[in-house]
């Protein structure tokens, strides 16, 4: 028999356990190559995707940052409104690669995705001025954005741009 330690795991803990293998399940059931990272510093998960026709591994990668809930709301507006520190969006701004916010409701089963940085630039540019004067700030996710198959393969058109971005001289952002 163990002896009682009184030392518990809070159930954040638990939850974020669970929404990151949920991620990562969506990402391999796709075939595309997954990296978690141990040590969680605003990045949970690294993706790399393969050529369907070729299965040779792609250039770039996606980055994805988990968030765990017991469940959503989802808003009239048809959004799920949730907050995050700016720390983390300054960070997620700053990657060259795609960043995406997955967030992963235990009660529906089911993430929800953002593309952090589409969002900030063109969805909502005026959240972005507030990233240096407020601690926290609440990001809109589109509900209809379930992370699903079909999320996965937009994420790999989404890394192909990019990287035909950065080949091409333009802007990487």
């Amino acid at each position: 028999m163990a002896l009682a330690t009184g030392k518990k795991r809070p159930r954040s803990h638990s939850l974020g356990d669970i929404g990151v293998s949920f991620v990562q399940s969506r990402i391999e059931l796709e075939d595309f190559g997954v990296n978690r990272y141990r040590v969680d510093y605003g990045i949970d998960l690294q993706m790399h995707t393969v050529d369907p026709a070729t299965s040779e591994f792609e250039n770039g990668q996606l980055l994805f940052q988990v968030k765990a809930t017991e469940s959503v709301e989802i808003l009239p507006n048809g959004s799920i409104s949730f907050t995050i520190e700016t720390q983390h969006a300054r960070f997620w701004l700053g990657e060259p690669y795609p960043v995406i916010l997955a967030l992963y409701s235990h009660a529906r089963n089911e993430a929800f995705w953002l593309d952090v940085q589409q969002y900030f630039r063109e969805t909502r540019p005026d959240k972005k001025v507030k990233l240096d004067e407020q601690r926290t700030i609440n990001v809109e996710i589109p509900a209809e954005q379930r992370l699903d198959s079909k999320a996965i393969q937009h994420f790999r058109n989404l890394e192909n741009r990019r990287i035909g971005d950065m080949r091409d001289g333009g802007v990487v952002y």
